[in-house]
C-alpha cells in the first residue's frame, strides 16, 4: 500500500522534502512506518523519540488530520492512500 508522508519545519529538513509517497506492508501501523522512516532517516529517530522509545512531548502525528493521540497512537493502523502529517515542536510568542 502507498501513503502520503508531510513532514514540517525540522522534518522536512532531515528528510529533504515536504511530501513524499511511502509504499508499506498492507496493514501497517504507525509504529511500523516510524520503523521504516528513521532506519531511513535516523536523525529523525533523536529528533522524535524519547530513549524509551515513546514520542517526544509536543510532537504531533496526524493520520489524516486527526492526531494519533486520539486513535490509537502507535498501533494505529494505516491504510492505502492515508495522509500522515509530522509537526515537530514549536516555541515561540
Amino acid at each position: 500500500m502507498r501513503i502520503i508522508l508531510r513532514t514540517f519545519a525540522d522534518y522536512r529538513e532531515i528528510t529533504g522534502t515536504k511530501e513524499m509517497l511511502i509504499d508499506l506492508k498492507e496493514g501497517q501501523t504507525m509504529g511500523g512506518l516510524f520503523t521504516v522512516l528513521t532506519c531511513k532517516y535516523p536523525p529523525l529517530r533523536r529528533q522524535m523519540f524519547q530513549d524509551s522509545g515513546d514520542l517526544r512531548q509536543f510532537v504531533i502525528v496526524l493520520v489524516n488530520g486527526r492526531n494519533i493521540e486520539f486513535l490509537h497512537g502507535m498501533d494505529t493502523r494505516l491504510e492505502e492512500g492515508d495522509v500522515v502529517a509530522l509537526f515537530p515542536p514549536v516555541a515561540g510568542g
